[in-house]
This record gives C-alpha cells, sequence and structure tokens, in this order.
C-alpha cells in the first residue's frame, strides 16, 4: 500500500515537473516570436531609410515636417545636354512622391535652369550652386509650402494644390523674405506669410506690407494708419495671427518710435511696444526674427536697452503684459 501512495506521488511530481518544462519551453517560444517580430520591423524600417526615394535624386533642396508630422521633401535631378545644363523638380511626401520630377515648374525658367540663372552674376542656374550661394536658396516654409529666393525675386510655392507666388523685379522691387521661416524645423501651421517691396529714394527706404495666402497664392496689400509712414522699417514673420514692425534696428542705441508694436492682416496695432526703448543684441550678437519679435505659444520675446545701459530680454503675452525679464550679459 505504501509502495502504491509513493508510485502516485512519483508520477504526480513528473506530471508537475513536465508542466513547468512545457510552459517554459511556451514562454521561449513566445519570446522568440516577440525578438523575431522586433528584428523584422527594425529591418523594415532600416530598409524604408535606406530605399529613400530622396537617395535616388541628385539633391535634397529643401526639406521639413508639419504639425501633423507628415515630412516634405523638395527634390531635384539636373542632367547635361548638347545645348547645356536641364533641371527637374519633384516633391515627396513621407517617402512617397507628391509631385515627379518635372521641368514645368515654377522654381525653372523657360530655358530649363533656375529661375535668376544668367542674369544675375555667375550663377548660372545649377542646382548645385544653391548649396554655396547665399543670394539663391531653398527652404520650407511650413503648410507644404516651398520658398525659392535668388537676387531680384522669390517665389513661393504650394506642393499640395500646386498653385503658386510669383515676385520679380518687373512687380515693383523684389520680395523680401526675411519676414518668412526658412529654418525648415517646424511648420507652425500658419497659412499666411507677411512679407514686403521696398522702394529706395532720397536716402530712405519706403515699403508696402502684403499678406500672402498659402493655400491660394494670392497677395493682398495691407493698409495701415494713413498717418503712419512705412520708411526705414522692420517687419517680422507672422506668428499667432500677428506680425512684428518697428524702425530699423541697425545699431545698440535703442529705439522708441510710435510705430512699434504687433500688428494684424488688416494693419491694427494689437500690441503697443512704443514705450519699449527697443534694440538688437548687445556686442552685435547673431539674431533672428524667429527668436525674438515673434511669437510662439502665445509668448513673444523682445530686447530693450535701459537708462543705465543694461541690455534686457523682455517677454510678454498677446495682452502685451510683461511676464519676465532677463539681464543680458554684453
Amino acid at each position: 500500500m505504501r509502495y502504491g501512495k509513493y508510485i502516485i506521488r512519483l508520477m504526480i511530481t513528473s506530471l508537475l515537473m513536465a508542466s513547468m518544462m512545457l510552459s517554459s519551453a511556451c514562454s521561449d517560444k513566445t519570446s522568440e516570436a516577440d525578438y523575431l517580430e522586433e528584428d523584422v520591423a527594425y529591418k523594415t524600417e532600416l530598409n524604408d531609410y535606406e530605399t529613400s526615394l530622396s537617395d535616388s535624386c541628385d539633391l535634397v533642396l529643401a526639406d521639413g515636417w508639419n504639425k501633423a508630422g507628415d515630412h516634405y521633401q523638395l527634390v531635384g535631378n539636373e542632367t547635361e545636354d548638347y545645348d547645356g545644363t536641364k533641371v527637374e523638380i519633384g516633391v515627396i511626401k513621407n517617402n512617397k512622391w507628391l509631385q515627379i520630377m518635372t521641368s514645368e515648374h515654377p522654381f525653372i525658367n523657360e530655358d530649363g535652369v533656375l529661375i535668376g540663372a544668367l542674369s544675375h552674376g555667375s550663377f548660372q542656374g545649377s542646382i548645385y550652386q544653391i548649396e554655396t550661394n547665399r543670394n539663391h536658396y531653398f527652404s520650407y516654409i511650413g503648410n507644404g509650402c516651398f520658398i525659392y529666393v535668388e537676387d531680384f525675386g522669390a517665389v513661393l510655392y504650394n506642393s499640395e494644390n500646386k498653385k503658386f507666388f510669383v515676385k520679380t523685379e518687373d512687380a515693383l522691387n523684389a520680395l523680401d523674405v526675411r519676414a518668412v521661416d526658412h529654418t525648415g524645423e517646424t511648420d507652425y501651421g500658419e497659412e499666411h506669410v507677411v512679407a514686403y517691396d521696398s522702394n529706395y529714394a532720397n536716402g530712405h527706404s519706403t515699403y508696402q506690407i502684403f499678406d500672402i495666402n498659402l493655400n491660394t497664392m494670392e497677395s493682398k496689400k495691407i493698409d495701415f494708419n494713413s498717418d503712419m509712414k512705412l520708411e526705414d522699417i522692420i517687419v517680422g514673420p507672422y506668428q499667432d495671427g500677428l506680425f512684428y514692425l518697428s524702425p530699423k534696428l541697425n545699431d545698440n542705441s535703442g529705439k522708441k518710435d510710435s510705430r512699434s508694436g504687433f500688428y494684424d492682416l488688416n494693419g491694427n496695432k494689437v500690441i503697443d511696444l512704443s514705450d519699449f526703448n527697443l534694440s538688437i543684441l548687445p556686442n552685435n550678437q547673431s539674431m533672428t526674427y524667429h527668436e525674438y519679435f515673434c511669437f510662439h505659444e502665445g509668448k513673444a520675446k523682445a530686447v530693450t536697452l535701459n537708462d543705465q545701459g543694461h541690455y534686457f530680454e523682455v517677454i510678454i503675452n498677446k495682452s502685451g503684459k510683461v511676464l519676465e525679464t532677463n539681464q543680458l550679459e554684453t
């Protein structure tokens, strides 16, 4: 009887050990499957990178991301024929062709090269010159749009609906695009940009300021107070519904001016900065009008100079209230 009980206990123990081994094996099998799945995903991701469409193009001229995370790439190819160099341009969105390569593009002139070529010095319209020529460049400016800037004009192009805006030396003067973000790093989702023309005469530059709709590519002149002189000014980028305008800040002396402030697209001054002694950064430090004098998420930074000659970074909100001040090193 005792022997029989021993046999039963031995059988139960064997069954338990077999069950544990089977469970362990299943667990190992699951882990291996998970590993293989991760490995395949990694290889797929790596393969996607290695087979990027842009790798088959001669150059990525500009790229950027919109708020939804879509990646836009403006790409170019260049070929040499008996009658010279020919350029093609296309647009890739999320590694798929949004616009296949073509020479029928607003960035390309009737000679098959980049606009602005041949008539301005040594620039021959080659896409390879873009990398070394500061006066000719492509940039992603948000909302699926790209801009091409050359010496005497600019072209804005919406890659989604193929509409474009052209400004050349034959229309007033050059389109100044310093009010356009061309970092390519961020798309703030703005559907408008502010740009301006200037006309130099009698020692002063007189400006006309325009609102350009990036969806329709139509422009509208912004009308300000009739008493307001648009001479020798600077204009910041349109962001969070406002853009900055003030007299030119060419030195570190600071300036108070009745025109200084943030405006809407109807020319209304929304935030008055006329009491601020505005300045550029001390010691001619590099600054951009997308870091200063531009709203991001309801806040903007300005540089001021006080009566003691000290520089301050002033942070304001969209009601013009000062939220924070920080003294800058000189």
